[in-house]
């Protein structure tokens, strides 16, 4: 299982499992503001951050956002390394490591 950034880049474009911190992603332009965003990510062992998906794909359950809050997760999702989380990818984007195609997302317990 996949822990730190250094080990993820090792494998770009395999599907791997991660596991860390769930946390929202927030959606606020600018710093000091939080806006929820219904995306999230999996903060690793060294504090980077890897998004659950893209698009309309990366927007998570309203469940899943609330029971797994700052629990300890695993996911399962193709890597392929930074990708536009949402807008257009000229104006106001979100870009990030992510994970494409998550499955097999499950607190650790």
């Amino acid at each position: 299982m996949i822990s730190t950034l250094v080990e993820l880049k090792a494998n770009l474009g395999k599907f791997v499992t991660i596991c860390g911190k769930y946390e929202e992603i927030n959606g606020a332009k600018r710093p000091g503001k939080y806006v929820p965003s219904r995306r999230a990510c999996i903060v690793l062992s060294d504090g980077h951050r890897v998004a659950l998906d893209t698009q309309n794909a990366g927007i998570r359950a309203k469940e899943e956002l609330e029971n797994l809050q700052a629990q300890q997760v695993q996911a399962t999702g193709l890597y392929m390394g930074y990708q536009t989380l949402w807008g257009d990818g000229k104006v106001a984007s979100i870009v990030s490591e992510a994970l494409l195609s998550v499955s097999d997302l499950k607190l650790l317990e």
